[in-house]
């Protein structure tokens, strides 16, 4: 169940509560349900008249709502300069785990941590599945121009330590190879693999070697940064073995 669209949604409003969505048109294939970003408390009933909705104008069947799914992450995860423009997350064949639970794509091209965008801790807290809520952290690349290790490691403790003290399942994405400031990712990945006792998960995408460097076109756009098909396909694999731990 796949929906393909061309154009981000900006804003929807259901029950009086505004949904923002995302400010870039790179988003070009989700699933229904990673179609809105949610930015407001929104209960477990009024998600289901809007999955709902939206699948029906799919034609897909709904996905259970108390249990989600989300992802924040920047333009590696919304598919961006990948030819087909579908993201890593919408390769259910790779991704099999959690087929039945409520995805939430909360990602967008340029995104950054510290500043608490794409969503805020408190916005995940409001709006996580009663029965389940996992959240997967693949931020940092953009932070990494602009940050030290330590202060992104700070970000992301700012994120997991109030999330699963609210019964959120926490996990992390370390960072693959790109052009620039290589030092301060590969510090980061350390004290995200230090730090791993403070996560639910953590999914060692700096371990395989084919992410390892970014000059491979087999993998990697030319701009040294950017995942191919081939690429997202390993991080499918990896998301989906870490999830299976939890």
């Amino acid at each position: 169940g796949v929906l393909y669209t061309t154009t981000a949604i900006s804003s929807v409003t259901l029950d009086g509560i505004a949904i923002g969505g995302t400010s870039s048109t790179s988003i070009r294939a989700c699933r229904v349900q990673e179609l809105a970003v949610f930015n407001t408390a929104f209960s477990d009933a009024k998600m289901d008249a809007f999955n709902a909705y939206m699948a029906a104008q799919a034609g897909v069947s709904t996905r259970d709502s108390t249990r989600n799914v989300d992802i924040i992450g920047d333009s590696l995860a919304t598919g961006f300069f990948n030819e087909s423009g579908v993201p890593w997350h919408n390769l259910t064949s790779v991704l099999t785990n959690r087929p039945d639970s409520y995805w939430r794509a909360n990602c967008f091209d340029g995104a950054f941590g510290f500043s608490g965008v794409p969503i805020t801790s408190a916005a995940l807290i409001a709006a996580k599945g009663s029965a389940e809520a996992v959240v997967i952290w693949a931020l940092g690349t953009n932070d990494a121009q602009s940050r030290t290790a330590a202060q992104m490691y700070t970000t992301l403790t700012n994120y997991s330590v109030p999330c699963r003290a609210a019964g959120i399942k926490f996990g992390v994405v370390t960072l693959t190879d790109f052009v620039a400031n290589r030092a301060v990712k590969d510090a980061y990945n350390a004290l995200v693999d230090a730090g791993a006792a403070n996560f639910d998960f953590t999914v060692p995408l700096h371990l395989r070697p084919e992410l390892s460097d970014c000059t491979n076109t087999t993998y990697f756009h030319s701009d040294g940064v950017h995942w191919l098909d081939a690429a997202k396909v390993i991080v499918a694999s990896e998301v989906n073995a870490a999830l299976a731990t939890i």
